[in-house]
Parts: structure tokens; sequence; C-alpha cells
């Protein structure tokens, strides 16, 4: 199975290191390549660390998130882009919107919100990433986990 390359572009550490290790409990395919303080170190380092998915800050110094998308479009690098945003300002949701990300998620972020976003992306783009049998398989586990108490503690410690 394929594991996805995925970036993390956060400027405040604490945030950048939180979403990276959720990621890492998600049990999904997915590979972290690189976790960068702005969009300019993201950017330095691409071809290095090579990502299918990348979440990204709307407001960094240096470079923003942003700024980072509009560049690689650009370039036409192929990758799909989660915001994150700690402003529901219309301006900055409406320039995500055309940049064509594939979502635009505000913070403070819950563990089960960038779990449904990656899930969301991967079954959108299961022909190119993941069969249709991993898809229903994840699903089923995904509804079992929920069912865990351990899981809801888990969740309801991120969110607080």
């Amino acid at each position: 199975m394929h594991s996805v390359n995925l970036i993390v572009v956060e400027d405040e550490p604490a945030i950048l290191s939180g979403i990276a290790a959720q990621i890492k409990r998600m049990d999904l395919p997915i590979s972290i390549t690189g976790i960068y303080l702005n969009g300019a170190e993201a950017l330095k380092d691409l071809s290095n660390s090579k990502p299918d998915l990348i979440i990204t800050d709307v407001q960094m110094p240096v470079m923003t998130g942003l700024e980072l998308i509009s560049r690689l479009k650009e370039q036409q690098y192929p990758a799909e882009y989660l915001v994150l945003s700690g402003y529901a300002e219309f301006e900055y949701v409406q320039k995500a919107l055309r940049l064509n990300v594939s979502n635009y998620l505000l913070k403070p972020l819950l563990l089960a919100q960038i779990f449904l976003a990656i899930h969301d992306l991967k079954h959108q783009s299961k022909q190119k990433k993941v069969s249709a049998v991993y898809v229903v398989h994840r699903t089923y586990h995904i509804r079992i986990a929920l069912r865990r108490p351990k899981l809801w503690r888990l969740l309801r410690s991120v969110s607080t």
C-alpha cells in the first residue's frame, strides 16, 4: 500500500509538534516527511520531503501558507492542501478557495477534525492513492474505534 508523504507547516512550535503527534497516532498509511515553521522553509526543502499532502497554517512569518500554495500551484506541483487557521475571515477563506485547497480547518483543532479531513482526502483520491477495498476497511475500523471509551477520552482531552 502506498504511503502518503505529508508535511506540516506551522509557525507555532507547540501546535506544529501537536499536529504531527496527532497524525502519527491515526493509524493511516502516512509518512510525515517534514515539519516547517514557515512556507519558505517548506518550499526550500520540497525536493527532499516530496509531499503528496501539505497541511499549512495561513498566517506565518517569511512566507504565508497561501503564498506557499500559490507558488506550488504555479510550479504545477501535484499535492493536496489542507489549510489551518485561527482566522475565520472571509478574505482568507476566499483566497484558499481560489487556490482550490481541499479543506480549511479552524484552530483549535480536534484530532477527529484532522483525521476526517485526511480520510476525506484519501477517499476523494482513492483511484490515485487508495483502493476502494482499503477505504471500506478503514471506515469499518473507524466506526469500531469510535465505540471505544479510550478513544473518546483521547478526543475529549485533545479538545480541552
